[in-house]
């Protein structure tokens, strides 16, 4: 059975899996398919991201998904265990096999970047900042927007010097990452993304191209999709121009 999930809490994280501790696939994330199935039995998501898993319901018994206490140490599930999803087998069935590949991406090359920009996520709760700037009220004024070339690839460079984890996201493309300070990407960050959780303390980089929607006068955002952080003032705005 395949399940699409989606985290729609204004700000909590998620540690998903069964009660029975059964293994399970991811198979997809924010922008589709991964290139293989990643085998877990523990899958974190935070606000606004979306994972596709898929799991073996041949066995007779029921079992239940359930999202267990989030090992994120400033957001997350602060409720102990809670029960999302019962699954009652009805009828016996034969499981099939998940192909070997999925999906084929082709990685972007930090070589091809024409522009690599630093975004410092900073503040608290109440005065969170990107690069120094608060955006409570849409400015309009496109001379202080990012301006980006129609058909270049970018790298932006996020940097989380605040005492909360951020769930970077931006709108008009799907970007995949780069790195990570933490250390070597997991097999399940190798898809195509449009929101990244950047702990604090941590950075990460992300790569996208930019190749439609141009529009001198209609902007995309860039923002925190922990609500909080996003209505106080985590966001900016950006314009792709023809080259």
């Amino acid at each position: 059975m395949r399940f699409r999930l989606l985290n729609a809490s204004n700000e909590g994280f998620y540690t998903l899996g069964f009660n029975d501790n059964r293994a399970f696939y991811q198979v997809a994330t924010d922008g589709g398919l991964l290139p293989t199935a990643v085998s877990l039995t523990r899958l974190e998501i935070g606000p606004a991201e979306r994972v596709e898993i898929v799991v073996d319901v041949t066995s007779a018994s029921d079992f239940i998904l359930q999202s267990f206490p989030s090992r994120d140490a400033n957001n997350g599930n602060r409720n102990g265990t809670t029960t999302l999803l019962t699954i009652q087998p009805t009828a016996s069935a034969s499981a099939v096999a998940l192909p070997a590949t999925l999906n084929t991406i082709e990685r972007l090359a930090a070589s091809s970047a024409a522009v690599t920009r630093d975004m410092v996520l900073a503040g608290g709760d109440n005065n969170p900042t990107i690069n120094g700037q608060s955006m409570t009220t849409a400015t309009m004024d496109m001379s202080k927007m990012l301006q980006i070339r129609l058909g270049d690839t970018e790298i932006w460079h996020l940097i989380n010097r605040s005492r909360d984890t951020h769930l970077f996201h931006v709108h008009d493309v799907q970007f995949q990452i780069l790195d990570r300070s933490s250390g070597a990407l997991a097999a399940n960050e190798l898809g195509l993304k449009d929101t990244i959780r950047v702990p604090p303390g941590e950075s990460a980089r992300i790569i996208m191209h930019f190749t439609d929607f141009t529009d001198a006068m209609t902007p995309y955002m860039y923002h925190c999709h922990i609500l909080e952080h996003e209505d106080n003032g985590m966001m900016g705005e950006f314009l792709v121009l023809p080259a």
